[in-house]
Formats: structure tokens, C-alpha cells, sequence
């Protein structure tokens, strides 16, 4: 099963995934980085941070960037 890195961009903050999860496929890494972000979200605004330029970077086992998703995009507004 492929293996695949979710790091984290937060304007000049940037966090390694260096260890990764094993998933069957990119349509299942793109709904983990939706539940990371939404979790994500919580906790920025929690704390009362602007969420505005996150966004995860999502890579394969050979490091090849396969998606660009903000966090922001799994808000949603209603």
C-alpha cells in the first residue's frame, strides 16, 4: 500500500510529515487531508488565529507533490 506525507505550510512555518500513512490510493490521501484540515481549523479558531495561507502538501513516497489543498477549502459555509 502507497505511503503518503501531509505537510503543513503556514505562511513561513512549514512541518514535516516525515513519518506518512499507508493508504490505498490519492482519492483516500485527499479525504485524510480534508479530516486534517478540518481539524486543523478547530483548532486555529479555538485559539482565535486568522486562518488564512495554510494549506497542506500532499506527497507521495517518492516525494513526488501530488496536492496543494488550504485548509481553508474544507470550511464550509452554508
Amino acid at each position: 500500500m502507497p505511503r503518503y506525507f501531509f505537510h503543513l505550510r503556514e505562511g513561513d512555518r512549514f512541518t514535516e510529515d516525515k513519518s506518512g500513512i499507508e493508504l490505498p490510493d490519492i482519492a483516500a490521501a485527499r479525504e485524510e487531508t480534508f479530516r486534517r484540515a478540518r481539524a486543523l481549523l478547530a483548532r486555529l479558531v479555538g485559539e482565535g488565529r486568522v486562518i488564512d495561507g495554510q494549506e497542506y502538501l500532499v506527497l507521495d513516497d517518492k516525494g513526488r507533490q501530488l496536492a496543494t489543498i488550504p485548509i481553508k477549502s474544507a470550511l464550509h459555509l452554508e
